[in-house]
Formats: structure tokens, C-alpha cells, sequence
């Protein structure tokens, strides 16, 4: 499972293949985001085509981190595997059209992806 939509990234390369790397979550009392203590993040790595994905060759990493709202919603609508509702969550706008994820933050030197980058992609 994983998301397509295509960029150049700072070298040139087209990334066109994105999926969800790795997830956390943690809880902390002495936090104060909501829900109460809860942090949940987790990584979408971007790959140059399929073959780059199959062999595991990811060319840019980003972060993501939810809370409150958006946080329950992801937990809530699965069983298990957490990754499709995350790719729901990337792709879903609110009313005005606009991307409700939170920008990314870039982990390998690259542009952070904007909170309205997954919404046109489609899944693979």
C-alpha cells in the first residue's frame, strides 16, 4: 500500500511513490496537546518509481506529527493497521478544498511537503 503523486525534489528527481515508513506513539502525562499526554507521529518516505520502493530505496523522508481531532480519527477507524487511515488523513480536505494534514517536516535536507501535496494522489 502506498500513495502516487509526483514532485521534483531539490536534485531533480521525480518522486512519485510514498508510503508510510514508520509510526509512534507515545503518551506522556505531563503533556499538554491534545488528547491529554498523547503524541503520534510517524514518517512517509518518497521513492524516485516502484522499483526504487520494491528495493527499498527511498530519496526523501518527511514527518508528520497529529494530534488532537485528527489523532482519535486515525485511531478510530481501524483495527490494526494504522497505515490506511494515515493515507486518508494525508489525502482528506476540509470544506474550503484545502489539505487538513499538517505540513511535513523534512528529514533528509529537502523541502517540507505541504499539507495540500497528498490530496490529488492516488493509491497504489
Amino acid at each position: 500500500m502506498a500513495l502516487q503523486v509526483t514532485k521534483t525534489n531539490d536534485n531533480g528527481l521525480t518522486v512519485s511513490y510514498w508510503r508510510v515508513k514508520e509510526l509512534e506513539l507515545k503518551y506522556d502525562d505531563s503533556w499538554e496537546n491534545a488528547p491529554n499526554g498523547q503524541l503520534f507521529r510517524f514518517t512517509v518516505e518518497g521513492y524516485h518509481n516502484s522499483d526504487y520502493r520494491d528495493n527499498n530505496r527511498g530519496v526523501e523522508v518527511h514527518q508528520y506529527v497529529v494530534t488532537g481531532s485528527n489523532l482519535t480519527n486515525i485511531i478510530s477507524t481501524t483495527s490494526g493497521d494504522l497505515r490506511p487511515a494515515i493515507y486518508d488523513y494525508l489525502k482528506a480536505t476540509d470544506a474550503a478544498g484545502s489539505g487538513i494534514a499538517i505540513d511535513g517536516v523534512s528529514l533528509g535536507g529537502n523541502n517540507q511537503l505541504g499539507g495540500d501535496f497528498f490530496i490529488t494522489a492516488t493509491d497504489v
